[in-house]
């Protein structure tokens, strides 16, 4: 009996230390990962992740699911980045719980979402609890309570989270799940632009400009003026103004022609806001980074519809007298429309009605012309919605103020089509940068790599960028998508712009 106990006291003291042993080395795996992952080699910093996760190394676990969903040296993955944030998430680490559920709300499937966000929340990681308000406080998968979304925001700001104390103030602002005062959104407001949210900063900052007694309550608002001039100034840093220092590169695209149509004042409708801004910006970005030739861009400022199909005759000469060695560009700000009858979509010149539908000119027609041409590649950028919906949140007169879905256009020929929105959402603007909020990613991607890059990298972008700041900035999802013609499903993503 003596020798059984001095057995299992000596095999208990080998697991011991074996254990000891494999979390000693696992952590100094970890190290060396993330030593690699601070110097941006990707690759080994991957190897060595793998090898502390072979060992549970919990962090390493997230990290690797972090590599994955951003394609950090690998290809982008979402279903690599579940499997190692479910790994980590096994090993009780409660930020891959929320990545999970971020993932899952990013494609929109919001009972596994919810169901995350809880399994994190009730962890205390105060984003999902943010998370899960945001979903009571819109109805995503749950019925609207705002209730509800006060008591989740107010956990999450009890952690200083940026965007709950922003939730909070507009709870208090718009009297939602509790009575409207005033005193108490600025108060929130405040305690955001602090932790550096950006609509807060900037609101505070308006409300102190329209200050009309400034004397008043001298010796208490000095010191938050001061506080709040920092964070603005920091936040101006943080936003990379795209329209400025624009890359310009050597090479030329002398074979690249581009359309690019701006139109922001409208005859009888409202305006499209920061269209032209859109337009000329990327016909900059045309010159400088993507080498096109002056000459092969033309840049259209509120095009009539007798300019829309001028403009696309003059593109047809070209290609047909190219003889398919050209790529085409075709970008679009402006309104769009649906056919209340149909749902077909449609393009509203400045001079069209979106009472008359014989004004606008038909997506299905525009992409018909395009397919046509004899080009190796025409890439398709559309900064509009063809739900009836404004920039700014309202609705065109045809639709009488509901959201159409308007019917999807499947691409033929050499096409690839990358739109702002799906059918029956808001192409947004983002009142910072003065850009619609899928040409502001657009244009950053170009500048952070100076044109070298491809229309997979591109889109890719585009899509995580603008799904997360919509639904936080917005509380509304606006979701990108890209359209591949038959032609060219095979090797697209390697393409390039130019």
């Amino acid at each position: 009996m003596k020798k059984l106990i001095l057995l299992l006291l000596t095999l208990g003291q080998t697991l011991i230390a074996q254990s000891q042993d494999s979390n000693s080395m696992a952590e100094t795996d970890y190290q060396v990962a993330v030593e690699y992952y601070d110097n941006q080699n990707f690759s080994k910093a991957l190897e060595w992740f793998k090898k502390a996760a072979s060992l549970e190394h919990a962090q390493a676990q997230f990290n690797l699911g972090v590599m994955y969903e951003n394609g950090d040296g690998v290809a982008k993955d979402y279903n690599q980045a579940l499997e190692w944030y479910n790994k980590a998430a096994d090993n009780g680490n409660n930020e891959a719980m929320f990545r999970i559920g971020a993932i899952y709300f990013m494609t929109q499937d919001y009972t596994n979402a919810l169901e995350w966000y809880h399994n994190a929340a009730n962890e205390g990681n105060a984003n999902a609890q943010c998370a899960l308000g945001i979903m009571y406080n819109f109805g995503y998968g749950v019925d609207q309570d705002y209730v509800t979304a006060l008591k989740w925001f107010n956990k999450s700001a009890a952690k200083d989270n940026a965007d709950a104390l922003w939730f909070l103030g507009n709870l208090y602002e718009n009297g939602n799940g509790v009575n409207k005062d005033h005193a108490k959104a600025v108060k929130w407001y405040k305690k955001a632009a602090k932790q550096g949210h950006k609509k807060a900063i900037l609101l505070i900052a308006n409300l102190q400009k329209k200050d009309t007694n400034p004397q008043k309550n001298v010796a208490q608002t000095t010191k938050p003026k001061q506080e709040v001039k920092q964070v603005v100034k920091r936040e101006k840093a943080a936003i990379d103004m795209v329209d400025s220092d624009i890359p310009n590169v050597s090479r030329t695209s002398k074979n690249t022609f581009a359309i690019i149509i701006a139109n922001e004042d409208y005859q009888e409708e409202t305006k499209v806001d920061y269209a032209m801004n859109d337009g000329e910006v990327f016909t900059n970005y045309c010159y400088k980074t993507l080498g096109i030739p002056e000459k092969n861009v033309h840049f259209v400022a509120n095009a009539t519809l007798a300019k829309l199909i001028k403009e696309l005759d003059w593109l047809q000469q070209v290609c047909k007298n190219y003889k398919g060695e050209t790529s085409v560009i075709f970008y679009y700000a402006g309104h769009g429309l649906p056919d209340e009858v149909t749902g077909s979509a449609n393009l509203l010149p400045t001079d069209g009605s979106s009472r008359l539908q014989r004004t606008c000119f038909s997506l299905a027609e525009l992409y018909e012309i395009l397919e046509s041409l004899p080009a190796k590649k025409v890439t398709v950028l559309m900064d509009a919605c063809f739900s009836g919906a404004k920039r700014n949140g309202g609705m065109l007169a045809s639709a009488r103020g509901l959201a159409i879905q308007a019917k999807a256009s499947t691409p033929k020929g050499n096409l690839i089509v990358l739109s702002a929105a799906q059918g029956d959402e808001t192409a947004y603007k983002f009142d910072e940068a003065k850009h619609g909020l899928f040409t502001y990613f657009l244009l950053k991607k170009l500048k952070d790599t100076k044109g070298n890059v491809t229309i997979g990298e591109l889109s890719r972008y585009i899509q995580d960028n603008v799904v997360k700041y919509s639904i936080v900035e917005n509380g509304k999802s606006q979701t990108p998508s890209i359209q591949i013609s038959d032609n060219l499903r095979e090797g697209w993503e390697s393409l390039r712009l130019d």
